[in-house]
């Protein structure tokens, strides 16, 4: 992880939907100064009629590009969009991806580390500003708006069992949690099975993909969606928040950085020590144990008491006077 991160090259990308034309429109109204139609145009080469249909272009992307009357165009609220030299120059000396890319959009950032050849996908992160097929647990859409949150993938190649990598998205958990502490977010907590909340509130979560043989080697995909600059309209069915609610002084670059140095370093940690690195602070961020819930999966439902994780990263439910052990659910605290 030492060397100098190469760049993803075109071949080994999905399509992006954001072309290099809007791409550069987007780069000059990024930070919500006013540009006039005729600056534009003049500054990116095309005609006041092409400025127009990139600016709707992007609208239609979900970006806030409003039109000042007299004036022109401004992107408000501003984006702070990702800078590959900003997030390098932020890392801890020694602690480099093998191959950092950035992405305007794409489907999923897992997707993309995933259509890596295997010797590719070590070390290699991905990073886009928008993600039109991102994914939650049991397939469920992740919503993914232009330049508002973190989507972001890492590749490790472990030489370990696949059994061995049980509780490896716990241990990425604990590795976002690291990642906040260190941008001065307090009170962050993990919930069974990859969910980071803060204060009873969602602010995002992991998705671990596994491939290779059953006894090793395998590679993991381990990606990340947390929210940054979430809009208030923004449909989601459950209470959630935001960095820049929390901390609003947090830069995304920054933050981005922070997320890469600790899974990097994280991932180490897992293929030197397993869990072991991780089981205090898990145990520390635990939002469930002890507290009464209900698991629910398929058409089955179980109400106890959480009592922490097993050694194969399922969670442990005390109910019926046994303790139960879920490998999946949907798990609710309940009141009393």
């Amino acid at each position: 992880m030492t060397r100098e991160p190469a760049a993803l090259t075109p071949a080994a990308l999905n399509p992006t939907a954001l072309n290099p034309g809007l791409e550069a429109l987007l780069h000059r109204i990024a930070d919500g100064s006013v540009w006039s139609g005729a600056r534009l145009g003049e500054v990116l080469g095309i005609s006041r009629a092409a400025v127009w249909k990139r600016v709707c272009a992007l609208r239609e992307l979900g970006l806030p590009v409003v039109a000042v009357r007299g004036q022109g165009y401004r992107l408000n609220p501003p984006v702070e969009l990702l800078q590959r030299n900003d997030i390098l120059n932020a890392l801890s000396p020694g602690v480099r991806p093998v191959e950092l890319s950035l992405l305007a959009s794409t489907g999923s950032t897992n997707a993309v580390v995933a259509g890596l050849p295997p010797a590719r996908r070590h070390a290699c992160v991905v990073l886009a500003e928008h993600q039109r097929d991102g994914r939650g647990r049991r397939g469920r859409q992740w919503y993914s708006p232009f330049g508002a949150n973190i989507y972001l993938s890492v590749g490790w190649t472990f030489d370990a069992a696949i059994s061995a990598l049980a509780r490896l998205s716990l241990a990425a958990g604990v590795c976002v949690v690291r990642a906040l502490q260190r941008t001065g977010i307090a009170d962050v907590q993990l919930k069974w099975p990859n969910d980071i909340r803060h204060r009873g509130r969602k602010l995002g979560g992991c998705l671990v993909e596994i491939r290779g043989d059953s006894q090793g080697p395998c590679t993991a995909i381990v990606g990340i969606g947390l929210n940054y600059d979430m809009p208030a309209d923004a449909p989601i069915d459950q209470a959630w928040t935001c960095v820049r609610t929390i901390s609003p002084n947090v830069g995304r670059n920054d933050l981005a950085a922070r997320l890469i140095e600790h899974l990097l370093l994280g991932l180490t940690d897992y293929a030197e020590s397993g869990f072991a690195a991780f089981a205090n602070d898990w145990t520390v961020a635990d939002e469930l144990n002890g507290q009464p819930v209900t698991v629910e999966l398929n058409d089955a439902r179980v109400r106890g008491v959480a009592a922490g994780i097993s050694s194969g990263g399922g969670l442990l439910v005390r109910a019926d006077n046994r303790i139960h052990e879920f490998l999946a659910g949907d798990v609710s605290v309940r009141a009393g």
